[in-house]
């Protein structure tokens, strides 16, 4: 009895178009040739057919995926005439269209294929979907520039913790600038000495047990100013559950806490004489 998963030789491939057809039409993405000399579709897999109504030998490849009546130009340049051009293989991206009309992003694969004299007689091409990718550098895109942008200043940090990264917030708040920031330790560049030992051991073991931290810490600036900052501390897990970095965000409070203490000057003081009031005595 013949063994059904056994891939069958050359010859039996050469043979068996049944099952060229089988092997394209697994194909998830849309693979179809292309006739050099008319743009026309000589063969395609189920996956384009899926996309696209098509007449094999009739319909252009520009009519198919572009709904174009001629050939691509501009910011999407026709990858046959490309392929035609250099004999060589191209990639670009471009925006095809499905049966009901609606657009979406490609990746444009182009292969050649070369007649016995060495002509090019058609392209083979794939086309990948990559919607998903663009949605992520759409992201990443957004991301950059809250980073780039926010008023806080965040440093992204290994997971020795060193600096990697800092945005223009962190160079406005402390006064240093990305060079004089990357390889240092947090501590070490910003600390201001106000706090012991028990203080960063209890904050790192937050860290280490509920991956953040958040909560009032007194740092120094570059010109060697001591200042309060809010800072929320997140760790940045790695597949085994460790932290592969860092990242913290922080806030000068520096007008919070002055307002803070003008509060509590006004709410203890007369406001004519400027003298402890009757609160202040009462709770001597």
């Amino acid at each position: 009895m013949k063994n059904s998963s056994q891939v069958p030789d050359k010859a039996v491939l050469d043979a068996d178009p049944a099952f060229m057809r089988r092997v394209f039409d697994s194909l998830e993405h849309p693979f179809y040739v292309i006739d050099a000399r008319d743009y026309t579709i000589q063969f395609a897999n189920r996956a384009t057919t899926n996309i696209s109504s098509l007449r094999l030998g009739v319909d252009t490849c520009y009519a198919v995926t572009h709904r174009r009546s001629t050939p691509c130009v501009g910011d999407h340049p026709c990858p046959l005439e490309e392929v035609c051009r250099t004999h060589r293989p191209a990639k670009m991206e471009h925006i095809h269209y499905h049966r009901d009309g609606q657009p979406y992003p490609v990746e444009v694969h182009g292969e050649p294929v070369f007649d016995d004299e060495g002509n090019l007689a058609y392209m083979i091409e794939y086309c990948l979907d990559i919607r998903a990718r663009k949605e992520m550098e759409h992201a990443l895109a957004q991301a950059a520039q809250v980073f780039h942008h926010a008023h806080e200043g965040i440093i992204i940090a290994d997971a020795d913790g060193r600096i990697e990264r800092v945005n223009e917030g962190f160079t406005a708040i402390t006064g240093y600038t990305t060079e004089e920031a990357v390889g240092q330790r947090p501590g070490d560049l910003l600390g201001s000495g106000w706090h012991d030992a028990d203080f960063f051991a209890g904050m790192w073991e937050e860290v280490r047990t509920t991956g953040a931290w958040q909560g009032e810490i007194w740092n120094r600036r570059r010109s060697g100013e001591i200042y309060p900052q809010w800072l929320s501390l997140n760790a940045v897990p790695r597949g085994n559950g460790e932290a592969g970095g860092y990242i913290a965000i922080f806030s000068d409070i520096t007008e919070h806490k002055e307002q803070e203490s003008d509060l509590l000057r006004k709410a203890y003081s007369d406001p004519l004489t400027g003298l402890p009031n009757r609160f202040t005595l009462e709770d001597r």
